[in-house]
């Protein structure tokens, strides 16, 4: 792993970790994938992730010189990692869903070791690998995939600037597909309904609606969509 710099996160109660950014490459896959296979464990839905991937996806991403894996490193131990993803396998898969020409990368692989959420470390590590990898978004589009379900995932995305604009099978699962930076300036219609119900979710995204927050209601969460 390069040592990119250090970087100090706090959480809400005042505690805090001195860690170093690092980018992360093909010789420390096996590291790399240690790390997963332990947070993937511990994970309470296994559908939100894909492990699949961990022989397939995860070694391109660290061979194709215009993808992107940072992570973090606390007490000489990976905590954390984030990825973007610019293989030309994905640009296909998405240019033909989005119904796009421009290059696409996709945002994956977002993982924290437990014993350190609350100090926001993948806000930061999303915001700096876009940071990295993207000078214009009018040349390129980031994308996340996210389970309907995964309520925390979505949140985070879409306070970031990413919005919910297909659900589709992908890989056997059903996953929200997220653009980044997409421009709506005018909102004509807003609705919101439930997070359980999937079919609507996908008709309403499928008649142009955008999925961009996610809300509670009397203990129920709710999608909130516009046009």
């Amino acid at each position: 792993m390069n040592n990119l710099y250090e970087k100090t996160f706090f959480n809400s109660k005042g505690c805090k970790i001195n860690t170093n950014i690092v980018q992360i490459n093909e010789a420390d896959i096996e590291i790399l994938k240690e790390f997963i296979m332990t947070q993937f464990q511990l994970l309470t839905i296994k559908d939100y992730f894909i492990i699949d991937d961990i022989d397939t996806e995860l070694p391109e991403i660290l061979r194709d010189s215009n993808s992107y894996m940072i992570g973090v490193v606390y007490n000489n131990s990976l905590i954390a990692i984030q990825a973007l993803d610019f293989n030309e396998r994905i640009n296909k898969l998405f240019c033909s869903i989005l119904k796009v020409n421009k290059q696409i990368g996709e945002m994956g692989w977002t993982l924290v070791d437990k014993d350190y959420y609350g100090f926001k470390i993948s806000r930061y590590l999303i915001k700096k690998i876009e940071f990295f990898a993207v000078r214009s978004f009018d040349e390129k589009i980031l994308i996340s995939t996210v389970h309907p379900n995964n309520i925390p995932a979505l949140k985070l995305y879409l306070s970031l600037g990413y919005y919910g604009v297909k659900l589709n099978n992908l890989f056997s699962l059903d996953r929200i597909i997220c653009v980044k930076n997409t421009k709506y300036d005018l909102w004509h219609n807003k609705i919101i309904i439930e997070t359980t119900n999937e079919r609507q979710l996908s008709q309403y995204l499928n008649n142009n609606y955008v999925l961009i927050d996610i809300i509670k209601l009397d203990s129920k969460y709710f999608y909130v969509l516009v046009k």
